[in-house]
């Protein structure tokens, strides 16, 4: 069952009515997003669920809320843009996973961070709050982040393009998710529909994108790389780690030294690339969905 939730409120979550399923949920799933996206999937989020009939096949069945950060989506924009920062989302973020695993009577759940989100993963464990976690999947971010690659994001977090038709939209996000080869082309449509908006002047439409501008404030002048090693170190719980093995991001030189330290040092990490595709793996695909149902429920 994936339920979008809205903030910056998280510690009192608002949500569109649930859509999916679900009976039993033994596992509960927080998911959250890269950078500049939103759970703005919703209906595609459906197509995704369906991996979890592989693990109804085990008796399993998952609860999953598909998280909007602030500044993203149908959430609300700060007004001091200097919080819009990863310290800023783990804070939200730690209250919320609280409250929806004493909702469902778990002590833990599992979470799934792509980019950003891994990073928001990673500090909440730094913050010691670790054993909010079961499990932890972190999509394409790791202990290291280099500058060259964050330049490249930043060239387009926190424009503010308008687009006259709703396929110039669409090709925008096919330049910018370039990276993204597992996109299958047909939900691209899809993708573009719950990223952009229509503003009407007068008799005019255009589409815009459902992000605050602001959100890029990190990204002023060269951004220097990021090390991430305290917060990775911090983890104590199992790990799947997936690799885009064309990311800039996550490189392999990282990979391999992830191998060796935090939770791959105490035997906890498990390593997944997704050959051909860069930063981030979409996570679509059947194969990828199958190795993240694997990893909650085995």
């Amino acid at each position: 069952l994936y339920e979008p939730i809205l903030g910056p409120s998280i510690q009192h979550p608002k949500s569109n009515q649930p859509i999916g399923f679900a009976r039993n949920h033994h596992i509960g799933v927080v998911e959250d997003h890269v950078l500049n996206a939103f759970s703005f999937e919703k209906q595609w989020y459906q197509r995704r669920v369906r991996g979890v009939e592989d693990a109804e096949k085990r008796g399993t069945e998952c609860h999953v809320y598909a998280v909007d950060l602030v500044g993203r989506g149908n959430s609300e924009w700060l007004d001091d843009r200097s919080l819009y920062n990863p310290g800023t989302y783990a804070l939200h973020m730690i209250p919320f996973i609280e409250e929806i695993a004493k909702q469902h009577g778990l002590s833990s759940v599992n979470y799934v961070g792509t980019s950003l989100g891994g990073i928001t993963g990673m500090l909440i464990c730094f913050m010691n709050k670790g054993h909010l976690f079961e499990k932890l999947i972190l999509n394409d971010i790791g202990g290291f982040v280099p500058s060259k690659s964050l330049q490249r994001i930043g060239e387009y977090v926190g424009l503010d393009p308008r687009f006259k038709t709703f396929e110039e939209a669409e090709q925008y996000m096919k330049t910018i998710y370039s990276q993204c080869r597992d996109i299958p082309q047909e939900q691209f449509a899809h993708f573009t529909k719950y990223a952009t908006k229509q503003i009407h002047k007068g008799a005019d439409v255009e589409w815009a994108l459902i992000y605050d501008p602001k959100i890029s404030s990190g990204f002023k002048g060269v951004p220097p790389d990021i090390e991430l090693w305290p917060q990775y170190e911090s983890i104590n719980v199992p790990t799947l780690l997936i690799h885009g093995t064309d990311s800039d991001i996550l490189l392999q030189s990282t990979v391999e030294e992830m191998k060796g330290r935090g939770p791959g040092a105490k035997g906890l990490l498990q390593v997944y690339d997704v050959v051909g595709t860069g930063h981030p793996p979409y996570l679509s695909v059947p194969a990828q969905i199958h190795e993240v149902v694997k990893f909650f429920t085995v």
